[in-house]
């Protein structure tokens, strides 16, 4: 996914908590709100890797995500690197996602299977056919490896497009 030959950046735009917020002081909160320099809130983790870090708690972030700030941003990321990762709080918490969904030009679902339930993800689904997100496919995290030595399964596997009926298929492993 990551290429040493590319540029990428995550930013950080769960205002709801504070991970990740403390690393940068002022982060992507800084420049929303006080009109500061993108360029002064960037932090590199690794070559070709930068992150932008929240920088606070913010209780209404709707106001800040929905402004020409924001949307400078994410030009500035589009126009500067390859890759820009925007991480969000679930979509059935908060409108942050759909937003923000309306300046990207993709959208990956990330879903742990163990914390999440099909009516939820059903949910999420639903959220994004109705404000129209482009979904670009499913990242499933937090999935421990199973030792599956002399173990045949069966499971079903569901595929389709957002909006479209999806098909089931009994796949074998």
């Amino acid at each position: 996914f990551f290429s040493s030959r590319r540029r990428h950046t995550r930013l950080q735009g769960d205002w709801s908590s504070d991970v990740c917020s403390s690393d940068l002081e002022g982060g992507l909160l800084k420049v929303l709100q006080n009109g500061a320099e993108i360029e002064s809130v960037i932090q590199e983790v690794m070559p070709n890797l930068d992150l932008i870090v929240t920088g606070g708690v913010n209780r209404n972030p709707v106001a800040l995500l929905d402004g020409s700030q924001m949307a400078a941003a994410i030009a500035f990321g589009k126009n500067n690197y390859d890759l820009v990762i925007l991480d969000t709080p679930p979509l059935t918490v908060a409108a942050d996602a759909t937003i923000l969904g309306n300046l990207v030009d993709g959208m990956l679902l990330v879903v742990r299977p163990s914390r999440v339930n099909i009516f939820s993800l059903e949910h999420s689904r639903d959220l994004l056919v109705q404000s129209q997100q482009e979904v670009v496919g499913m990242i499933f995290n937090g999935i421990a490896p199973r030792d599956t030595y002399g173990y045949y399964y069966k499971y079903p596997y569901i595929y389709g497009a957002y909006g479209q009926k999806s098909q089931v298929q009994s796949v074998s492993r």
